[in-house]
């Protein structure tokens, strides 16, 4: 599975380029794991990202609210392993 946040689109919520709304989501985030360090916006932008090279479920955080990302993970989990 891959996590990604398209820059190209619009935020449907603002009307913004989906880069600031993913900004805005990354300012505003809140850690649910105890002593986890959550990265900067500045250390998200200069990570390498190295695309996977076979087939694999790929979701848009930015058009993909967190509910239908876990419908959409548990469907094709059940759909990989027939359980």
């Amino acid at each position: 599975m891959e996590l990604v946040c398209t820059g190209s689109m619009l935020d449907p919520a603002s009307g913004s380029p989906a880069k600031t709304a993913h900004r805005r989501r990354v300012a505003t985030r809140e850690v649910d794991i105890p002593d986890l360090p959550l990265p900067s916006w500045e250390e998200i932008q200069i990570r390498e990202y190295e695309p996977r090279q076979r087939d694999h479920l790929v979701l848009d955080t930015a058009v993909v609210g967190v509910h239908e990302a876990v419908a959409t993970i548990q469907r094709a989990q059940t759909a990989h392993t027939g359980r």
